[in-house]
């Protein structure tokens, strides 16, 4: 009789702990990534020290490459890291030289994934907060005559995806985003007739840039 009750002590406590374990296994933190090609523009703001006064006159438009990597923490919500790098580049006949602005963006990231009536299609919203790098170069003709200024900054990011389901764990989407990146005391080497500065004092610039592109992105479960 004591080893009948003894059995089922034990099947009951291991019945127990293979509950708890699942139950642990269906709470644990994922990890979901996307990766992305777009083609961003410049509005125009005055970010150069080099006496370039607005970038939308001579960079136009300029590809971009973004990442995230996030914890899923619930089905359709998740929160990270996303990193996003980019390059204006121009020669300009003007000065004699060749221009070149290289940002990088780190922020904390939180993404939502919102399904669709046809169960292939999903919406993927995303927005960030971050750290903004900024360095400038300005190069002379024919010289290796450069000058260089750098600058920190902050960066706000919004991205809006149309995603198609490929497998219950990959997708692919087409996305739009808006980003307004900030720089703050530049450092450095500037031209005499440089132009920097906003409404937010000397030295500080504020751009914003719409964007277009494709991703490659995780549906963030159901």
């Amino acid at each position: 009789m004591k080893s009948r009750k003894l059995v089922g002590a034990l099947l009951a406590i291991g019945i127990a702990a293979v509950s708890s374990a699942q139950a642990q296994e269906a709470h644990k933190l994922a990890l979901t990534t996307e990766l992305g090609l777009s083609t961003m523009w410049n509005t125009g703001m005055n970010v150069s020290p080099f006496g370039l006064k607005y970038q939308s006159e001579y960079f136009g438009l300029q590809p971009s490459l973004h990442a995230q990597v996030l914890l899923q923490y619930k089905p359709g919500e998740a929160i990270g890291l996303e990193a996003q790098g980019w390059q204006w580049r121009k020669s300009l006949p003007a000065l004699s030289a060749e221009t070149r602005i290289l940002q990088n963006y780190v922020g904390l990231a939180w993404a939502k994934v919102s399904p669709l009536r046809e169960t292939h299609f999903f919406l993927r919203n995303s927005i960030s907060l971050g750290a903004v790098y900024t360095q400038g170069l300005a190069q002379a003709w024919g010289t290796r005559a450069e000058t260089k200024a750098n600058a920190w900054g902050m960066g706000l990011t919004y991205r809006f995806t149309l995603g198609y389901r490929l497998s219950q764990r990959h997708a692919i989407g087409l996305q739009v985003g808006l980003s307004m990146y900030s720089s703050f005391g530049w450092q450095g080497k500037f031209s005499p007739d440089a132009y920097t500065g906003s409404f937010l004092g000397k030295d500080t610039n504020i751009g914003v840039y719409p964007s277009v592109g494709i991703v490659l992105t995780n549906p963030l479960g159901r």
